[in-house]
């Protein structure tokens, strides 16, 4: 690793990542909320039931973004935005005929990017500048249990709290704190 102490800071990245797909999908999504017939038309499908798929649609993009954004229920929220990225791909492969890269219209590499950020944070979480950061299957409870209870074995429970992964946030390995990656749980 070229700057080991960035590491340190990923959280930061995570939210960076997080705030530019949510505008990204409150953007795309918005349109499809208020102007969902006209798309549907627009599209060849001027049936109720497709304005009723683009109206929720639309819905999942925005409240989603809003959460994502957030950092709300966010592997639920980057599982439903990778389906509608693989509906993208498949539309623009299937019906638009659109190669990866194309000179006249938009490719599809824009999607593949947001379909594998999304995957990023499906299987990283959300990062430590979350308001549900530890929102993951297990990790749930020893998020909420380090918020409440700073264990008085470790010189410096708050550095360890902000750095559940960084070796260097308690000075205390294997003192018996639980939230050190060093420290036995």
């Amino acid at each position: 690793m070229l700057v080991p102490d960035l590491v340190d800071r990923a959280d930061w990245g995570f939210l960076g990542l997080r705030i530019a797909i949510g505008i990204i999908f409150v953007v795309h999504g918005w349109p499809k909320v208020t102007g969902a017939r006209g798309m549907a038309t627009a599209m060849g499908h001027p049936s109720s039931a497709a304005v009723v798929f683009f109206t929720v649609q639309g819905l999942v993009e925005t409240l989603g973004g809003i959460a994502l954004a957030l950092g709300v229920l966010t592997q639920p929220v980057n599982a439903a935005f990778m389906v509608i990225m693989l509906g993208a791909i498949g539309l623009k492969n299937t019906m638009m005929k659109t190669g990866f890269m194309a000179q006249q219209t938009t490719g599809w590499e824009f999607d593949f990017v947001l379909l594998f950020a999304n995957l990023l944070l499906l299987l990283a979480g959300p990062g430590g500048l979350a308001l549900m950061p530890g929102w993951r299957a297990g990790h749930l409870d020893r998020w909420a249990s380090r918020r409440t209870q700073p264990s008085p074995r470790c010189r410096f429970p708050r550095a360890a709290d902000r750095h559940p992964r960084s070796t260097r946030a308690c000075r205390t390995p294997r003192s018996g704190c639980g939230r050190c990656p060093r420290c036995p749980r």
